[in-house]
């Protein structure tokens, strides 16, 4: 596998990935990271001064949540730090491999490091989606580029501004029964959907809700995350109980809250073989939202899958990172207070 930390390049072997659960694992090395997806369209070699004229980054999200996972923002202020270190790569990978036409890059930001965890040099299912969010015809760019018209003989107009942009997956596991739809680096949607607006919690609303997996406007919230994600958990537990939540949470949790003066319920963990627990109160109808951001050994891991597929079964909105459940609980807030207005789509070609 080889990645690229910042412009000087590194290889690594498999041998040298730690190992979870008997199988190698990237998100064991990049831990708290946000991965960033990079459209560009080259010119290759044969017109350098051409080339990566053209090119969209396709927001922030955990690591966690990636290819085919994570619902992806365009356009997403927590990049903007980092777009001309992106940009840069992106010019030189191009370059480098002398692509002509469409590719599309997987970076993953740690920290201030920069590192790739892929390059296609063919178009993606992406391309779509940033063509909309952009107003750039980027398909037919790219495929003159091919043909051996160089950009600087193309009209290139200009780009579509002002708006928020967020497409989200669409996943088939209400149709395969017992399995885990644990997240991974895989491809695991079978389809995304689209969202804009001029604010980023009506735009993430409106993905949401596209997807069909309800966005909960009342009843109760689970909440178990991992020790170091608790204090960030306070203001979005204090959000959800203003928006009238009965809070659940796991002991650990739920004293973390408490030191904060947020109300909540003690339930036991699956793993304790006690009642009630989670999926006792899933089963309840007493839990329409769960935020699960376990651990990555032991019994969180066995609690996580476990609530993971009855939730699909149940059709309970489930996140697993603590960026996604600020996002839901905004789009919580959105659904409930706000009435939602379809915008007109607005490309330039």
């Amino acid at each position: 596998m080889k990645l690229r930390l910042g412009m000087s390049p590194i290889s690594w072997s498999n041998d040298d990935l730690p190992q979870l659960g008997g199988e190698t694992s990237l998100q064991t090395c990049l831990v708290e990271t946000r991965e960033a997806g990079f459209t560009g369209t080259e010119t290759g070699g044969k017109f350098p001064k051409d080339a990566a004229a053209l090119s969209s980054v396709l927001g922030a999200h955990d690591l966690a949540l990636v290819s085919g996972w994570y619902s992806g923002t365009l356009i997403n202020n927590s990049l903007e730090e980092e777009l001309e270190r992106i940009a840069e790569q992106t010019r030189t990978i191009g370059l480098g491999l002398n692509i002509q036409g469409c590719f599309n890059i997987q970076f993953a930001i740690q920290g201030d490091d920069l590192f790739v965890l892929e390059v296609n040099p063919r178009s993606s299912r992406t391309v779509p989606f940033v063509a909309k969010a952009s107003g750039l015809p980027l398909a037919r760019i790219a495929a003159r580029i091919t043909i051996g018209q160089p950009l600087s003989e193309q009209t290139i107009p200009r780009r579509t501004s002002g708006q928020v942009c967020v497409k989200a997956p669409v996943f088939p596991f209400i149709k395969l029964r017992g399995l885990d739809p644990a997240p991974g680096p895989e491809m695991k949607s079978t389809g995304e959907v689209y969202g804009s607006d001029e604010r980023a919690d009506l735009a993430y609303l409106k993905a949401r809700l596209a997807t069909e997996v309800p966005v909960a406007t009342q009843g109760g919230a689970y909440l178990t995350v991992r020790d170091e994600d608790k204090q960030n958990l306070v203001p979005v537990a204090e959000q959800l109980v203003e928006l009238g939540f009965t809070l659940y949470a796991t002991g650990g949790t739920a004293d973390a809250l408490r030191r904060h003066d947020v109300p909540v319920t003690t339930v036991y963990r699956i793993a304790e073989g006690k009642h009630p627990d989670a999926l006792d109160l899933m089963r309840q109808g007493k839990v329409s939202f769960i935020v699960n951001v376990p651990t990555v050994s032991g019994g969180a891991v066995r609690d996580g899958n476990m609530m993971r597929r009855l939730a699909v079964e149940l059709n309970i909105p489930f996140v697993t990172t603590m960026r996604g459940a600020v996002m839901e609980v905004a789009a919580m807030r959105a659904h409930i207070e706000e009435d939602l207005e379809p915008r007109k789509l607005t490309v330039h070609y």
